[in-house]
């Protein structure tokens, strides 16, 4: 007779740059005639990419970033890889590669709603975005192009990166193209929170300027600011690869060069975070306007 034993270890490994549960399986064979026992451990492993003990078969959002994987493109037969860096969109947590967590970039700055670690129904989505059964958030796109923030790596349509915006301009940090951990975040934005970059508010009006317009706040719009006079290229309104960054602005689709920001007056700051680009003392708002039609700044932006 043959006496099975289930040994209940359970712990959790990492693996090929994914965590892993893995169930010990034990049992003893005890023969009568020979007078001995034999003993097969088998090991069975279930996916847990974001380390929340949810199997990824039964975690409707794998890589916690809020955003259901249904959302992020998850198939069964090919799944969306927005960067093509190999990881899929539903385990990325960046998955424009801008170095701006999705969790950020699914939500508006001023509403923004950390993860709490709580996930009652075991489902996998964090409990914070979990309002309604299995719901998520839903991704905001900014300048409304159709391609939500979190896939767009120019979130207000200024012809400038967001990874350019999102970062100081005078230690700007370019990706390495390297991801140790393989969670879909660069390795040169992955401190040890992972919590990648916190983008930069020059104006301080709370919308961070990867979403602002004017980022500075003199009047001047980015897009403008950020091109010679001489040189100016509006918007096609066309983006044919639908990465979100505008055709006129991409050497060929799919390129993502985006506008180089000038900076006339050779300083820190490039002229679209200048609010005295030529350094000549005026600021800006005032240079930009005629003396007796000038307008002084509201300090309201109803729309953000």
């Amino acid at each position: 007779m043959d006496i099975f034993t289930l040994t209940n270890i359970f712990r959790t490994v990492q693996k090929f740059s994914y965590k892993f549960f893995l169930i010990l399986l034990a049992f003893t064979a005890l023969t009568s005639f020979s007078g001995y026992s034999r003993g097969l451990d088998f090991a069975v492993y279930f996916v847990d990419s974001d380390g929340d003990k949810i199997p990824d078969s039964k975690d409707i959002d794998d890589d916690n970033d809020g955003i259901l994987d249904t959302v992020e493109g998850y198939s069964p037969y090919g799944s969306r890889d927005t960067d093509g860096d190999g990881v899929p969109d539903y385990l990325d947590v960046d998955s424009d590669n801008d170095g701006i967590l999705d969790n950020v970039e699914a939500q508006t700055t001023t509403g923004f709603i950390p993860a709490i670690g709580v996930d009652k129904d075991m489902n996998g989505l964090d409990d914070a975005y979990e309002h309604c059964p299995k719901q998520g958030l839903t991704p905001i796109d900014t300048d409304g192009d159709g391609v939500p923030d979190y896939l767009d790596i120019d979130s207000d349509n200024d012809g400038i990166l967001d990874n350019v915006e999102a970062q100081n301009s005078s230690n700007y940090i370019k990706p390495c193209l390297l991801d140790a951990n393989g969670n879909g975040l660069d390795d040169h934005y992955e401190n040890y929170s992972g919590s990648g970059l916190t983008p930069v508010d020059t104006d301080g009006d709370k919308v961070p300027d990867y979403r602002d317009i004017d980022s500075d706040n003199d009047g001047i719009l980015d897009n403008v600011e950020a091109q010679t006079p001489s040189s100016y290229t509006p918007v096609c309104g066309i983006d044919s690869d639908g990465n979100g960054l505008d055709d006129h602005y991409e050497n060929t689709p799919g390129s993502g060069e985006g506008l180089t920001p000038k900076n006339t007056d050779t300083d820190t700051n490039p002229d679209f975070r200048d609010i005295d680009a030529d350094n000549d003392g005026i600021p800006d708002n005032v240079e930009a306007q005629t003396t007796d039609g000038y307008i002084a700044p509201s300090g309201n932006d109803s729309d953000m």
